[in-house]
């Protein structure tokens, strides 16, 4: 999206609000807002009474009071406001852990797919030269001549040969283990992002059911 894409998202989004609110502040007669208020069980809302009672908005994780409105419409305008900055907050942030986390997994692909070759290149080369040092003991053992002392001496640079294959294959193994936990906290974010999408798509259908009941309103109260 461009820099003008989202500026024009931004104002949309803040004009739709202002009109909302000015639907809400002339139509709030002949609608059950208090049940519509008890659905918001994330929100506390309570009205102070008196000669100019308002009702107060708290969010009931944090504790965090908003504005007050005169009217328990536009107590519930602004509750679903909250919501709904909340929810893009959530989102952002875990867009951003998203980003980065993929970007912690491209660098070690990249550095586990180079280190994975180098060392397959090098386990290939050792047992290639394991499997000539076992022919060449082989061929020193059946000669039964003076040559078994170098045969001995090629068993045992064979054997230091396989301890170095187990070495590098182990090695390789945790290369693999890594690349796979990183995938697997990458596919729990992304799935935690898909839910918090739906967070999100859910809120914004209900604000904008509450904004037809609002437009309805007003067009019974004309």
């Amino acid at each position: 999206m461009t820099a003008f894409g989202k500026i024009l998202v931004v104002f949309t989004t803040l004009m739709s609000l202002f009109f909302l609110g000015l639907i809400v502040v002339t139509a709030y007669g002949g609608r059950n807002w208090q049940a519509e208020a008890d659905k918001m069980d994330d929100y506390t809302f309570a009205n102070t009474g008196g000669e100019n009672p308002q009702w107060t908005i708290t969010h009931r994780v944090t504790g965090q009071t908003l504005q007050s409105s005169p009217a328990l419409p536009g107590a519930i305008t602004a509750a679903l406001r909250d919501r709904q900055s909340r929810l893009q907050d959530q989102l952002a942030t875990l867009d951003s852990r998203v980003n980065s986390l993929t970007m912690q997994f491209d660098t070690a692909t990249q550095a586990a797919n180079i280190d994975e070759s180098g060392l397959q290149a090098r386990v290939d080369a050792l047992q290639a030269t394991m499997a000539q040092l076992n022919s060449e003991a082989a061929l020193f053992v059946e000669q039964q001549k003076t040559k078994g002392a170098e045969a001995d001496r090629i068993r045992r640079i064979a054997e230091q040969r396989r301890s170095d294959v187990a070495r590098l294959e182990n090695v390789l193994a945790e290369i693999r283990a890594e690349r796979f936990r990183i995938t697997e906290q990458t596919r729990r974010l992304e799935d935690r992002q898909v839910r918090l999408r739906g967070n999100l798509t859910r809120a914004e259908a209900r604000k904008e059911q509450l904004e037809k009941k609002l437009r309805a309103g007003y067009a019974d109260g004309t």
